[in-house]
């Protein structure tokens, strides 16, 4: 089979001054980072302005490694460990309070793919409301194609998405106590 380069004319819906969408990867199974990732990594080959947060990572990861060296900022607001999400210090919170300040922020600017990675977990620890999420979202700048992962994602964000996606665990090793592996699962 021959296969063949297609050039996208200026007018096509590829282009990137359509209006932008809002895609919700939530559940219980593994692959979510990886599919809003995928994402970053499409648009950015296209060459269009891509920014990744990161809420409750902290630690080293493959995928930032990569993203960084295509030039794709990364921000992250997170630990070196995963703390006890329904029981936050105040200075876990904080952490969190201050991604979501950058979040706001990044939202208002001309990036064409904004990835909030573990966006859920602002809700899940009781650190930001699901209505304010909401209108902030609404504020973003038309143009954005704004990507949200993280499981038990609110009801009210799902509502409001374009494109959602639910990662459903049908088995997982981490269930007979293997523990994550470099380059697997960070």
């Amino acid at each position: 089979m021959d296969v063949k380069s297609i050039d996208m004319p200026s007018n096509s819906v590829y282009h990137t001054n359509m209006k932008g969408r809002i895609h919700v990867y939530t559940g219980d199974g593994k692959g979510k980072t990886s599919a809003a990732l995928g994402v970053l990594i499409r648009a950015k080959g296209w060459g269009m302005r891509c920014f990744l947060i990161q809420f409750m990572k902290g630690m080293e990861t493959g995928e930032v490694k990569v993203l960084e060296a295509l030039g794709i900022p990364v921000k992250r607001f997170g630990f070196p460990y995963f703390p006890d999400i329904k029981n936050l210090k105040e200075e876990e919170k904080e952490v969190l309070l201050a991604g979501w300040k950058e979040a706001k922020r990044r939202m208002r600017e001309e990036i064409d793919v904004l990835v909030l990675d573990e966006f859920s977990y602002l809700f899940l620890s009781g650190t930001v409301n699901q209505e304010e999420a909401v209108e902030e979202i609404k504020k973003r700048w038309e143009g954005m194609e704004l990507v949200l992962t993280g499981r038990e994602m609110p009801p009210e964000i799902v509502e409001i998405a374009d494109l959602v996606t639910e990662m459903r665990c049908v088995r997982h090793y981490f269930e007979k106590g293997e523990p994550p592996r470099k380059g697997v699962e960070f």
